[in-house]
């Protein structure tokens, strides 16, 4: 496969400017006068249809969230620190994760913005929110720069996204080009005891925000020793909505009857556990934790899972990059998934 040359005819600059369009065009059509425009409504809709665990506040959360971020100052504060003239474009096959709504267009734009060709293949579960963006971008800029495929050809490097049963297929099949293959991750959360109710409140966001399905929600949490659970699980009774949905609620019902039969302990919070496990990734609807004598402890924890650990969430100066609580789910284009910059991999392919 060739590379488009009508991808190379765009400029950064204009790129940016189609970024911030896009970030206005959402931001218009989700205020206009209280209701959402018809074009969206109709893709809420769709998108649910397709996939139940996309709910409309969820995917607008999501869409939100790139209207925050598609702004000339954030756009250009996140690509100065790159050399964006390629002389040798290439095309860029995109394998994209399904598990929170579009959550795989950090990719798309990136490879866009490097100035290579993205040849995508979106997942099942999230195959028309990315299109339907993409194709917003390409009235903008008038010309075609992104390919939707059912299957990856052509391609000179990867990105791709795979569960840890399947990433040993993906660096088989993909082992004769440079790739960028990311693992499943969980995040967690430290606490120390004297967090405010706001605090607690905000960590429900991070807990429950798209049920718990993405790689940045906290599945684990550090309780100091004699940390009481119960008071804790009434500080998060608001977000037991979250046990509407009958995905999230099935999936809390199953967890509870197996424990039970397991005869495994467990905070019953009425709509998600809290259970007790050395683990870092838990099941949907069931909470991790430990206790911890010391930070010193869970620092060690840290270092020795961090292939397993996305983001960390507390309120400890002790630890680098750590984020503040309620926002695990709200990332800048720079927060890159691993801490592997992608955009240096696009760039020095």
């Amino acid at each position: 496969m060739k590379f488009r040359s009508s991808d190379t005819s765009i400029n950064t600059s204009d790129k940016i400017q189609a970024l911030v369009a896009l970030g206005e065009y959402i931001h218009v059509s989700l205020n206009s006068s209280n209701k959402i425009s018809n074009s969206i409504n109709q893709l809420l809709l769709d998108v649910y249809d397709k996939n139940k665990w996309f709910t409309e506040n969820y995917v607008l959360y999501s869409l939100k969230k790139y209207v925050e971020c598609f702004t000339i100052e954030k756009l250009e504060h996140w690509l100065n620190s790159y050399s964006l003239n390629i002389s040798n474009p290439k095309n860029i096959g995109l394998i994209l994760a399904g598990n929170i709504p579009a959550v795989g267009f950090h990719d798309v734009i990136c490879a866009w913005l490097s100035g290579h060709h993205p040849i995508i293949k979106c997942s099942s579960k999230d195959d028309q929110l990315i299109p339907f963006l993409c194709s917003y971008i390409e009235k903008i800029v008038e010309t075609s720069c992104f390919e939707f495929v059912d299957r990856l050809k052509g391609y000179d490097a990867v990105m791709a996204t795979g569960t840890n049963n399947t990433i040993h297929h993906l660096e088989y099949y993909f082992r004769h080009v440079p790739n960028l293959l990311r693992r499943n991750r969980s995040s967690i959360a430290i606490l120390n005891g004297d967090e405010t109710p706001q605090e607690i409140n905000r960590l429900g966001i991070d807990l429950f925000m798209y049920y718990g399905l993405g790689c940045r929600n906290v599945s684990k949490i550090y309780f100091p020793e004699n940390y009481n659970l119960k008071n804790f699980v009434q500080k998060l009774k608001k977000y037991d909505y979250v046990g509407y949905s009958s995905k999230f609620h099935n999936n809390y019902t199953y967890q509870k009857a197996i424990n039970f039969l397991q005869n495994i302990p467990f905070v019953d919070a009425d709509f998600f556990l809290l259970q007790e496990n050395k683990a870092v990734c838990s099941p949907i609807s069931v909470i991790y934790y430990e206790f911890y004598k010391s930070i010193e402890w869970v620092k060690l924890e840290i270092d020795n899972k961090q292939n397993e650990i996305q983001c960390v969430v507390c309120k400890h100066s002790e630890f680098k990059n750590s984020i503040s609580f309620g926002t695990s789910q709200s990332p800048q284009l720079w927060d890159y998934a691993d801490g592997i910059d992608t955009m240096s991999f696009l760039m020095n392919l």
